[in-house]
């Protein structure tokens, strides 16, 4: 990533999930709220800077475009973070997005390896959050909470090894080249290389 000599620089960060409504809308309000601390300014405020943290999904065959962020989510980002996702609609990865993007955040290595064969565009430039983040889709209360806790530390933990050096109180990856996604990998299914709670 290359270093940004003035925090109000532009940046174009994207989470991409399978749907756009269990982890990706997470992440990316974790992902606002972490830079807007850094930058000692608010949410709202990011786009004026130049900063624009946004998420999208690979498929809208299990949850169609423009739908909500699941409701257990928005619960625990709720309960636990007293954070408010309930405006989030979700929408469809596309070229568009993938270029404009400085930084592509996939939340599993099946994800990040779908992106760079179907997106060349993104190569070089899509990573994961460290562990793969499971897939809690239309599961228990408890399995959203658990996952909400693990993105919170996980996209804090990333954008402090990748961006903190560049911004206010901070002390920079790359791809490899273009391979088919794992023949296990469905864009229909749910995570199959991944832990799926019960």
């Amino acid at each position: 990533i290359q270093s940004r000599s003035h925090p109000s620089a532009e940046m174009n960060i994207l989470f991409v999930c399978t749907s756009n409504t269990c982890r990706t809308p997470m992440a990316e309000a974790f992902a606002k709220q972490w830079v807007a601390a850094r930058l000692n300014t608010t949410v709202d405020k990011l786009p004026s800077l130049g900063w624009k943290i946004s998420s999208t999904a690979l498929t809208n065959e299990l949850e169609a475009t423009g739908s909500q962020a699941s409701e257990n989510g928005v619960k625990a980002m709720k309960r636990i973070f007293s954070m408010d996702i309930s405006s989030h609609r979700s929408s469809l990865i596309d070229s568009v997005a993938v270029q404009a993007a400085d930084i592509i955040y996939a939340v599993t290595t099946s994800h990040k390896q779908y992106i760079c064969y179907y997106f060349p565009a993104a190569e070089g430039k899509v990573r994961t959050l460290g562990d793969d983040i499971p897939d809690p889709w239309r599961s228990a209360q408890r399995n959203y909470d658990a996952v909400a806790v693990k993105l919170q530390a996980a996209v804090a933990a990333t954008l402090e090894r990748e961006l903190g050096p560049s911004l206010p109180g901070g002390g920079g990856g790359g791809g490899a080249g273009r391979s088919p996604p794992p023949s296990s990998f469905s864009i229909t299914a749910r995570d199959p290389l991944q832990p799926v709670f019960p």
